[in-house]
C-alpha cells in the first residue's frame, strides 16, 4: 500500500480540505499528516472532529517542527544568523523524517508552505523521484489576478517539480500566476459523497437539537476587509437575526488567524447577547445550522455542499478589485447560483425565507462541482 505524507504548514484550513480528499483514499494508501508548528498541532489534537475523522480513516499524524511564523512570534526568526544555524539543525533533524520520506510515494503541501518544507520536497523529488502534489491552502476557488498583480508577485520556488491540484477548472489561471504550469484537475473534495456521508453521520450522533445560526467571518485586511465595513457587517447581521429569529444562538467562526479580541470588543461594545465565538470545525457547525451568513469566505462552499441555506453578506473594500479579484467575488457569478448581497434588507429577506421554511434549491450550485478524478494518486 502506497504512503502519502502531507505537510501542514499554515493553518487548519489545510486539514479542512484534505480530510474530505482522504475520505476517498484511506483504504488505498497509508496517510500521514506532518505538522511543522506546535501551535497548529495543538489546535488540531484539541479538535474532537479532526481526531474522530482521522481515527475513522486511519490517518496518522505527527509533529516535525521547523521555523515558522506561529511559534516564533518575534522577528528573531528572520535574523540571518539564526536562519543559517537553523538550516544546519534542520539537516540533522531530517534523520527523524528519513524513514517516512523513504517509504512515501507522494508528498503533499500547500502552495505557500514554509521554505524549509518546500526545500525538503524539492530534494525528495529531484533525488528520490517522489511525486509532489501542491494544493491551495483552503477550499476556496480562485480566478486569475490581473496582470499588474502577477508581475509584482515573485513565483513560488521549485514549481517545475510539483503538480498543482485544482479544486475547480476556474482556478487554472490562478495556479499559473503562482508559477504552476503543471496542473491536475481533481474536483472539489468537500463535495465528494464519502465526505458528505461522514459529516452527516457525525452530526446524527452529536446533534443536540439546539437551534443556532453561524457567521463565517474574515479578518481585517487592506484589500479584503476594512475595519468599519467589518463592524457594519457584524452589527447589521446581529440586528437582522434578532429581528427575525429572536434570541436564537449565534455562533461566530473566525477566519484562521483572525483577531478574536477585535470581535469580542464589538460584541461587548454593542451589548450583544447569546453570541459566541467557536473553534469547532466548519463542517460540524454547518451541518446542524439553521442557516449560514458568510462574510466572503470559502466556508460557504461547505455549508452549501451540505444543503444548508447560506448567503454571502459582504461589502467590498474600496480597493478590493485592484489585484486578485478584478471582477469581484467569484461567488457573484450566476453559474454558481450563490445568493450574495451587501444590502441588509436583502439579508433580512433571506432570513425570513429560512424562518418560514422556504425550500431552497441547491442543484444548480452543486452541478458546478460534480467533476472528480483521483488518478493522480494511482
Amino acid at each position: 500500500m502506497k504512503q502519502i505524507s502531507v505537510f501542514i504548514t499554515n493553518s487548519l484550513g489545510e486539514v479542512d480540505v484534505l480530510l474530505p480528499l482522504f475520505s476517498t483514499l484511506w483504504d488505498k494508501a497509508e496517510i500521514k499528516l506532518i505538522f511543522n508548528s506546535d501551535t497548529i498541532y495543538r489546535e488540531f489534537i484539541r479538535n474532537e472532529f479532526y481526531i474522530l475523522v482521522c481515527n475513522k480513516l486511519r490517518i496518522k499524524h505527527k509533529k516535525f517542527k521547523t521555523v515558522n511564523k506561529f511559534d516564533f512570534k518575534s522577528n528573531f526568526h528572520k535574523n540571518i544568523f539564526f536562519r543559517r544555524v537553523h538550516k544546519i539543525f534542520l539537516r540533522l533533524k531530517l534523520f527523524l523524517l528519513i524513514f517516512d520520506l523513504y517509504r512515501t510515494k507522494i508528498i503533499m503541501h500547500e502552495t505557500s508552505s514554509a521554505e524549509p518544507i518546500s526545500t525538503i520536497c524539492y530534494y525528495a523529488s529531484k533525488y528520490f523521484g517522489k511525486k509532489i502534489l501542491v494544493h491551495h491552502h483552503s477550499q476556496s476557488i480562485n480566478s486569475a489576478p490581473n496582470n499588474d498583480y502577477i508581475k509584482s508577485v515573485p513565483l513560488r520556488k521549485y514549481t517545475d517539480t510539483k503538480t498543482f491540484l485544482l479544486w475547480h477548472k476556474i482556478s487554472s489561471g490562478y495556479a499559473k500566476s503562482q508559477g504552476f504550469d503543471n496542473q491536475f484537475l481533481l474536483g472539489h473534495p468537500i463535495f465528494f459523497k464519502e465526505w458528505i456521508d461522514i459529516v452527516r453521520n457525525f452530526a446524527s450522533t452529536e446533534c443536540n437539537n439546539k437551534q443556532y445560526i453561524v457567521l463565517f467571518t474574515r479578518g481585517i485586511h487592506q484589500y479584503y476587509m476594512e475595519e468599519e465595513k467589518y463592524k457594519t457587517l457584524l452589527i447589521s447581521s446581529y440586528s437582522k437575526i434578532r429581528k427575525i429569529f429572536g434570541e436564537i444562538q449565534i455562533l461566530v467562526k473566525p477566519h484562521p488567524r483572525e483577531d478574536k479580541e477585535f470581535i469580542n470588543k464589538i460584541i461587548i461594545d454593542q451589548k450583544m447577547n447569546n453570541i459566541f465565538l467557536t473553534d469547532l470545525n466548519l463542517n460540524q457547525l454547518s451541518v446542524n445550522a439553521t442557516c449560514v451568513i458568510s462574510f466572503w469566505t470559502s466556508c460557504i462552499l461547505s455549508s452549501l455542499a451540505l444543503e444548508i441555506p447560506s448567503i454571502e453578506y459582504f461589502i467590498e473594500p474600496d480597493n478590493f478589485r485592484e489585484h486578485e479579484y478584478p471582477d469581484g467575488s467569484l461567488y457573484l457569478r450566476p453559474e454558481f447560483d450563490i445568493q450574495c448581497t451587501d444590502n441588509p434588507e436583502i439579508l433580512e429577506d433571506f432570513l425570513i425565507k429560512v424562518r418560514d421554511k422556504y425550500e431552497f434549491n441547491f442543484e444548480k450550485f452543486k452541478s458546478n462541482f460534480k467533476y472528480r478524478d483521483l488518478s493522480c494518486f494511482h
